[in-house]
């Protein structure tokens, strides 16, 4: 009796310790199963040196990764692709709509902005709450301040006419192109003093002088006039005689029209390269004046001749020696 209670025990026994075996995870896999928080997502590198298959569990969240032999990832993931989305604007609603026909409805009635759009350059209108809001944005007055204007911004068309002062050129900044010509009227030349003549020197610089030392040039007698506005200076009528003029200084320029008479030239100053082609004709030249010399010789042994219709040419003198035979004519 008592053996067969004990053998009963025993079975009892067995049962119970073969119940309470436990398979892990890892002798399932035949991997290394690690665990901890640093795998927190998918692409994590660390911790290294994992073997293929490996794997990971955080237990902080309780996903489990796998070592793919660079990189922990996810033992399984949905790619499901967003399709569609629509708003209702009349409720507010976002609808989302998943590749596998799902959708999911998120209601945005409740959702506001946190914070405005403010600027103190620029001058909102409109809603001016920084979500779901209307709002416009123009640029308010001085706004647009120097460090903001490119390089060549700024053209014709963006100055207003007139607005453009004085302390707004530079220095030198105007030449003569930019002054329109009969603008510059007395009251825009500064004075240099009491009666003084603007004039220019010797070599070309203005420069104001002493009115005083032009009463030397205005004897009153061929020059006139004190130099004013009222009485200036001027050439008297026929005044200006030989002396008054510099040598060269009458110029083709200033020779009218058939000025020059025979007596304004000089004898014997006329020179071949003074007469035109073909200027002298006939009535130009004296009688008895042409001699041998001035006549072009043609050749050798030749006749001055007219012919038939009377040109003057050159002809052998042979062609001569049959009229004159010696006889008759010789």
């Amino acid at each position: 009796m008592n053996n067969r209670i004990l053998i009963i025990f025993f079975l009892l026994l067995s049962g119970t310790v073969m119940a309470q075996t436990t398979v892990t995870l890892q002798d399932q896999c035949n991997c290394e199963v690690l665990s901890g928080t640093q795998v927190t997502a998918a692409g994590m590198l660390t911790p290294a040196g994992a073997d293929m298959g490996d794997i990971y569990v955080n237990t902080d969240t309780g996903t489990i990764y796998f070592w793919d032999g660079d990189s922990w990832e996810l033992t399984s993931s949905d790619d499901q692709q967003l399709q569609v989305f629509g708003f209702n604007p009349a409720t507010n609603e976002l609808t989302l709509t998943l590749e596998n026909g799902g959708t999911f409805n998120a209601d945005l009635s409740n959702l506001t902005g946190d914070g405005n759009i403010t600027s103190t350059t620029i001058d909102v209108g409109g809603d001016s709450n920084a979500l779901l809001g209307n709002v416009t944005l123009e640029i308010g007055a001085d706004a647009v301040t120097n460090a903001k204007l490119a390089d060549d911004a700024v053209q014709t068309e963006n100055i207003l006419n007139g607005t453009i002062l004085n302390e707004d050129l530079a220095d030198s900044s105007v030449d003569t192109d930019k002054i329109a010509d009969g603008t510059i009227l007395t009251g825009d030349i500064a004075s240099a003093g009491n009666d003084l003549v603007l004039v220019t020197d010797a070599v070309g610089t203005v420069a104001w002088v002493s009115r005083a030392s032009f009463e030397s040039i205005a004897d009153q007698v061929t020059i006139t006039g004190i130099g004013t506005a009222g009485d200036p200076f001027k050439v008297e009528d026929l005044s200006i005689v030989t002396a008054k003029l510099g040598a060269d200084a009458v110029t083709n320029a200033k020779l009218a029209d058939d000025a020059v008479q025979t007596e304004n030239i000089l004898n014997g100053t006329i020179l071949n390269e003074d007469l035109a082609d073909s200027s002298v004709d006939t009535d130009k030249i004296a009688d008895g004046t042409i001699l041998t010399g001035d006549i072009a010789s043609a050749g050798n042994d030749l006749v001055l001749v007219t012919d038939a219709i009377g040109t003057v040419a050159w002809v052998s003198r042979a062609s001569f020696e049959s009229i004159a035979d010696q006889v008759t004519i010789t």
